[in-house]
C-alpha cells in the first residue's frame, strides 16, 4: 500500500549537518528525475533572498573530481540529515546504491530514511514485519529486516513517462511539497502556507522592481503568474487531503460493518450478507471481502451429474479452458461439456481401466495411463494417438507442462524419464517413496513450469532436481533430518517446497538448490503444495489437518481441522486465485471449501448416498466450478462463486438476498445512506 510522506520529524534537529538530504539513485533509471527533484526541493517555499530552501547532495553536483570517490560519498552521507532513496529495479541492482544504503543502515537511523518509488514494486508484508521480497523488486537486499514497521514511501512511478518535471506540474509540486515538509520537520499545511507566503513576498518585491524598471503593468503580470502557480499547487494538495480523510472514514465504516457481519453470520445470515455487502461498498478490501465470503456460507448441491461407468471409480478433471471435463476410470476416456454433460470426444483404445489422465499446460495434449499396461499421449481435439509407452508395474505418470517429457514412477521404487516426442527413454530414475499415489495428486515429483527441470524423491529419503534433457541430477535437496515426503515447484518455477517426516517444510531456490526458509510443525507433514498465486503453502499432517504457511515468510497462518478419517488418504486443492482450499477424504462423500487466510468453513459440497465416497477434486481455471469424481462411477459439477473474485461474491449475494436493508436496520447498524 502506498503511503504519503508527511509530517516526518528529524531525530537530530540541532546537529550541524551540511546537507538536508542525500539522494541515492540508479543513474540508468533516474538520470532525469533525480536532478528535477533536487531542483524542486531547493526552490520550493524558498525566500527570495536565499540561494536555496534546502541543501541537497546529489553525486553529479556535489562531488569534486577526486580519485577517492567513495571517500567523498561517505563524507557526504555522514554530513546529511536524511537519506532519500529513488527506488527502482535498476537502483536495487546498483552496486553504488547498495553501498550507500548499507552505510546509512549501519551508521544512521532508519527514521531518517525516505523512499521515493520511481519504478517497480515495493510491497510491505504486515504479518512478517518486513517487505514482501517475492513481490518487491525496487529495493536492494541490504534493506531486509531493516525497518521495524512499514516505512513511508512516495509513489513517483508516473514520472517515468512524464516529460514535464517541474513545479508547474501539480503532481510534481505535490510530491516536492511532501518531501520538503518531512525534510524541514513541519506539517504539509505549514509548508504549503510557507510557499504561498513566499509567493506573496515575491510578488511584492516584483511590484517594486516593476515600478522601478517596467512599471505597474509588468509587475501585475508577474504577480498574476505567481499567484496562478500557487493556486495550481495548492488545489491538488487540498483535494488529496480531502480524499485521504474520506478514505479513512470509509475504512472505519467498512471495518465496523464487516465485524458486525461476522458476528451475525451464524444466527442471522441474510442480515449478515447485507451488512457485508455494505462493508464492501464502503471500502472493498481484504477484511470486507472475507466478511462477505464468510456470510455466504452454504451447502452446495451439484449443477450437473453424469455417469461414467457402473460401480467403478470415476475420476474427473477440468480441461484447462475451464469449460470441459474429462472423465476416466474405465478403459473409456471421455471429454464432456462441463454443464450439459454432452460427450464431445472419446479416447478409445485402452484395454484396461485408465487410472490417471493429465493435460499439458494449454490442454492440447492429454496423457492417459492404465494401472498396468499402456500409457498414451493424445492430441486432445482430434483424439489422435501421438505416442504409446508400455507400463510394466503399478505406479503413476506425470506429463511435463509442455508435453515433451513423461515421468513414470513405480510403486515401491524405480522409474524412468521419457522423451514423449521421440518415444525414447532418457534416463532411469532412482525413485523411492513409501506413500500412496492419489489419482489427482502426485506429491513425489514435480515438473517446473517451463518443463526444463524435474524434482523427484530419491532413495535415501532426499529430493533431487534433474535436467530433463539429460536426466542428470542438478541439485540435491538434503537438509531434512528424516525422509522427504513430497516435493513441488511453485507455479512460476522459481521456488520449490519439500515436506518431511521430521515435521518441517523447507523452501528452496530452484536455480541454486539453496534452502531459504524452514517452516516448522509438531507432526510429520506431507503433500505440500504452493497456491496458484504463490502466497501460500499448504500441507497435510499426520492427523489429517491441513496446515497453511505464508510462502514468503514461512510463518504458520492456519490449521484447518478437516476431521477426516485418519486411516484414509486426504486430498486438497487450492482455488485458482488462492483464496480457498477444497478438502475431501477417500472414505468421505462430502467435500468442504475453506478460506485460506482465516481457515473458515465456507461451503459444503453435498452428494447423494448413491454416488459413494469421493475420488478426485478439480477446480475449473476460472474458479467458478469444481468437479469431483466418486467411487460409484459418477462425476458431479458444483458452482463455486463463493471462492471466486469480489465481483463473483457480490453477484452471488444479490442472488441469495433479494431485499435491501430496511430503514430501521440502516439506523441500527449506522450504514451509509444509499441513493
Amino acid at each position: 500500500m502506498t503511503r504519503s510522506v508527511e509530517n516526518g520529524r528529524s531525530q537530530d534537529p540541532k546537529e550541524n549537518f551540511k546537507y538536508d538530504a542525500f539522494i541515492s539513485y540508479g543513474h540508468a533509471a533516474d538520470r532525469e528525475l533525480a536532478p528535477a527533484l533536487q531542483k524542486g526541493l531547493q526552490v520550493f517555499a524558498k525566500p527570495w533572498y536565499q540561494l536555496r530552501a534546502l541543501r541537497i547532495f546529489r553525486d553529479a553536483t556535489g562531488l569534486a573530481v577526486t580519485p577517492e570517490l567513495w571517500g567523498s560519498i561517505e563524507s557526504a552521507l555522514a554530513r546529511s540529515r536524511f537519506f532519500l532513496l529513488l527506488a527502482s529495479p535498476k537502483a536495487a541492482q546498483s552496486q553504488w546504491v547498495a553501498q550507500e544504503v548499507h552505510w546509512w543502515l549501519a551508521h544512521r537511523s532508519v527514521s531518517q530514511f525516505l523512499i521515493v518509488l520511481t519504478d517497480g514494486e515495493v510491497v510491505w508484508d504486515a504479518a512478517a514485519g518486513d517487505f514482501d521480497w517475492v513481490k518487491t523488486n525496487a529495493l536492494p537486499p541490504a534493506m531486509q529486516r531493516a525497518f521495524p514497521e512499514e516505512p513511508l514511501h512516495l509513489d513517483l512511478r508516473w514520472a517515468k513517462t512524464s516529460s514535464q518535471l517541474s513545479l508547474r506540474r501539480p503532481e510534481f509540486a505535490d510530491a516536492v511539497a511532501r518531501l520538503s515538509a518531512t525534510l524541514r520537520g513541519i506539517s504539509l499545511d505549514e509548508i504549503i502556507g510557507e510557499e504561498v507566503r513566499q509567493h506573496h513576498r515575491t510578488m511584492r518585491w516584483a511590484r517594486g522592481v516593476g515600478l522601478a524598471l517596467l512599471g505597474v503593468a509588468a509587475a501585475a503580470i508577474l504577480a498574476g503568474v505567481l499567484a496562478l502557480q500557487a493556486k495550481r499547487m495548492v488545489k491538488p494538495l487540498t483535494r488529496e487531503r480531502e480524499t485521504q480523510a474520506a478514505e479513512q472514514a470509509n475504512q472505519a465504516i467498512s471495518a465496523r460493518l464487516a465485524a458486525q457481519a461476522n458476528e451475525l453470520a451464524a444466527t442471522h445470515q441474510e442480515l449478515a450478507i447485507l451488512l457485508a455487502v455494505e462493508a464492501v461498498r464502503a471500502l472493498p478490501n481484504a477484511a470486507s471481502e472475507r466478511a462477505l465470503r464468510s456470510a455466504l456460507f452454504e451447502v452446495i448441491t451439484p449443477v450437473t451429474r453424469f455417469d461414467h461407468g457402473t460401480d467403478s471409480s470415476c475420476y474427473a478433471v477440468f480441461h484447462p479452458d475451464g469449460n470441459r471435463v474429462l472423465t476416466y476410470g474405465t478403459p473409456m476416456v471421455r471429454l464432456r461439456d462441463a454443464l450439459s454433460g454432452t460427450v464431445q470426444m472419446e479416447f478409445r483404445g485402452h484395454t484396461n481401466d485408465v487410472t490417471e489422465a493429465r493435460f499439458d499446460r494449454d490442454g492440447r495434449r492429454l496423457c492417459t495411463s492404465e494401472a498396468v499396461g499402456e500409457i498414451r499421449l493424445w492430441e486432445t481435439d482430434t483424439g489422435r494417438v501421438l505416442a504409446s509407452i508400455p507400463k510394466q508395474r503399478p505406479g503413476t505418470t506425470l506429463l511435463s507442462p509442455n508435453a515433451t517429457r513423461m515421468l513414470l514412477l513405480e510403486e515401491g521404487g524405480g522409474g524412468a524419464l521419457w522423451d514423449a516426442t521421440k518415444v525414447s527413454k532418457i534416463a532411469d530414475i532412482d525413485f523411492y517413496s513409501t506413500h500412496q499415489f492419489l489419482a489427482d495428486r502426485v506429491s513425489q515429483a514435480s515438473f517446473s513450469a517451463d518443463g526444463e527441470r524435474l524434482a523427484v524423491l530419491t532413495r535415501g529419503g532426499n529430493a533431487s532436481v534433474i535436467n530433463v534433457k539429460t536426466g542428470e541430477v542438478v541439485h540435491e535437496l538434503s537438509d531434512h533430518t528424516k525422509p522427504v515426503t513430497s516435493v513441488a515447484f511453485d507455479p512460476e518455477g522459481r521456488w520449490m517446497v519439500t515436506s518431511s517426516d521430521d515435521g518441517t517444510l523447507r523452501r528452496w531456490r530452484s536455480d541454486t538448490g539453496k534452502c531459504e526458509a524452514i517452516m516448522e510443525h509438531d507432526l510429520p507433514v506431507r503433500h505440500a503444495a504452493f497456491s496458484p498465486d504463490r502466497q501460500w503453502i499448504a500441507a497435510v499432517d499426520e492427523s489429517r489437518a491441513v496446515i497453511v504457511w505464508e510462502a514468503t515468510t514461512g510463518r504458520r497462518s492456519q490449521r484447518i481441522e478437516t476431521r477426516l478419517n485418519p486411516e484414509a488418504p486426504i486430498i486438497f486443492n487450492f482455488s485458482p486465485n488462492g483464496t480457498c482450499i477444497l478438502t475431501a477424504g477417500y472414505e468421505d462423500d462430502q467435500a468442504v471449501l475453506w478460506e485460506t487466510t482465516s481457515g473458515r468453513r465456507l461451503a459444503e459440497f453435498e452428494g447423494e448416498g448413491r454416488d459413494g465416497p469421493l475420488r478426485s477434486l478439480s477446480f475449473a481455471a476460472h474458479g467458478k466450478h469444481v468437479v469431483v469424481g466418486t467411487l460409484l462411477g459418477r462425476a458431479l459439477v458444483y458452482p463455486t462463486e463463493i471462492g471466486g473474485s469480489l465481483q463473483d461474491l457480490l453477484a452471488l449475494a444479490n442472488r441469495r438476498v433479494s431485499r435491501q436493508l430496511t430503514a430501521e436496520e440502516r439506523e441500527k447498524y449506522q450504514t451509509p445512506t444509499r441513493r
